[in-house]
């Protein structure tokens, strides 16, 4: 979403903030436990590159919620986003409409990889 992306940019909110609850402990800890084993159904069955889907999906769904709030709101947010109530029927059927192919996935990480190369 380009205006969440540019407002968390106005806000200076690190990507790492909430990027580590989500990538790293694969949604661990972010929601309750019927939604957390939601999400990790659907990553055991699509693989990891549906995570980058059900990220966007939360930031859809979160959207105008994300956008009212400032820097220390959008930190709260995430720091509670357990307890934030989200519609289980919603957020599946958003992934499915939100679905990013594993193929355009793969061409983002080979870009962002060639960039990251060091050339002597």
């Amino acid at each position: 979403e380009p205006d969440v992306h540019a407002h968390f940019e106005k806000e200076k909110v690190p990507p790492d903030y909430y990027a580590t609850k989500w990538f790293l402990k694969i949604f661990l800890d972010c929601f309750n436990t019927e939604i957390t084993l939601r999400i990790w159904d659907i990553f055991i069955f699509e693989g990891y590159y549906i995570l980058y889907t059900i990220a966007l999906t939360l930031i859809r769904i979160y959207k105008d919620l994300l956008l009212e709030n400032d820097l220390e709101g959008i930190m709260t947010f995430f720091s509670k986003s357990e307890s934030q109530k989200l519609d289980i029927d919603q957020f599946i059927k958003g992934i499915k409409v939100n679905k990013i192919k594993a193929s355009t996935i793969k061409t983002m990480e080979d870009e962002f990889k060639d960039d990251l190369l060091i050339e002597d």
